[in-house]
C-alpha cells in the first residue's frame, strides 16, 4: 500500500500528516508532534517545551498513575528550564542548577552554593568561602581563611582552628589556646603540655619530661635522655 502523506504550508508555518504522526510548525518559534502511539511533543522557543511518552497502565489505575509521565520538560530560555521523569529531576537557572536521583538516591545543589546528599554523605560549598562534608566517621569544615575544623569519630578526634584560636582533642586529651600558644591536659593518663612558639614548650607525664627553649633544651623518658644547649647537644639512651 501506497504511503500518504498530506502537506499544508503557508511559508514559515505548516502543518503535515502521515500514517504514523501529524505535525504542526511555525517556523522558528513553535512545534507540536502528535504519534499514534500516545508520544507527543509541543515546543514553544524559547518559552517552553513539553514531551511525554506513553507508560502502559491498567484503565483502573490511570488516575493514580497518568499514562503520560516519562518524562516533562518546560522552559522559559534562557532563564528557567525543567525536566521531570520517574527516576531524575533537573532544573537549571543562570544562579543554581539542581538535580535529584531517586534511583540511586542521590542529591545536587550548584551554584555559589552547590550541596550534595547521597545515603548518608553531605557536602556544602559556598564558593570559594565555605566547604563543609560530612559522612559516617569524617567531617571537615572550611571557612576560608579563618576558620577551619577536621574530626574523626573513629579515632576519636577533633582539631579547630578560629582565626588566632585553636582547639583539639586526641582521645581524652584536650588542647586549647592560640596558634602560637596553647596548652593541654589528658587527666585519663595525667600529662600536660604548654607551649609560647618559638620561644617555650614543655609537656611532661608520669614517665616522661620534655623542656625546649632557643638557648637549651632537656627529654627524659623511660629509655633515654637528650638534651641541648647553645654550645652543643647530647643524647644518651638509659638501661
Amino acid at each position: 500500500m501506497a504511503r500518504t502523506m498530506r502537506l499544508a504550508s503557508c511559508c514559515p508555518s505548516g502543518r503535515y500528516r502521515n500514517a504514523q504522526e501529524q505535525g504542526t510548525y511555525i517556523f522558528p518559534t513553535f512545534f507540536r508532534l502528535r504519534k499514534n502511539d500516545g508520544y507527543r511533543l509541543d515546543t514553544f522557543f524559547p518559552c517552553c517545551g513539553y514531551r511525554a511518552r506513553p507508560i502502559p497502565t491498567p484503565r483502573w489505575s490511570a488516575l493514580l498513575h497518568p499514562p503520560f509521565a516519562e518524562r516533562l520538560v518546560l522552559g522559559l530560555l534562557p532563564f528557567y528550564l525543567s525536566a521531570h521523569s520517574p527516576k531524575r529531576d533537573l532544573l537549571v537557572t543562570p544562579l543554581f542548577l539542581s538535580h535529584t536521583d531517586r534511583q540511586n538516591g542521590n542529591r545536587r545543589l550548584i551554584s555559589w552554593l552547590y550541596y550534595q546528599s547521597s545515603q548518608g554523605n553531605d557536602m556544602l560549598r559556598v564558593f570559594p568561602l565555605w566547604y563543609q562534608t560530612r559522612d559516617e566517621n569524617n567531617s571537615s569544615a572550611i571557612g576560608f581563611p579563618l576558620f577551619w575544623h577536621f574530626a574523626d569519630k573513629r579515632a576519636d578526634t577533633s582539631t579547630t582552628v578560629a582565626g588566632p584560636l585553636f582547639w583539639s582533642h586526641a582521645g581524652s586529651e584536650q588542647t586549647r589556646g592560640l596558634l602560637s600558644a596553647w596548652y593541654s591536659r589528658d587527666e585519663q593518663n595525667a600529662s600536660a603540655s604548654h607551649a609560647i612558639l618559638p620561644l617555650f614548650y614543655e609537656r611532661h607525664s608520669p614517665r616522661s619530661l620534655a623542656l625546649l627553649t632557643i638557648p637549651f633544651g632537656y627529654k627524659h623518658t623511660p629509655d633515654a635522655l637528650w638534651w641541648y644547649a647553645a654550645a652543643g647537644s647530647c643524647s644518651r639512651a638509659t638501661p
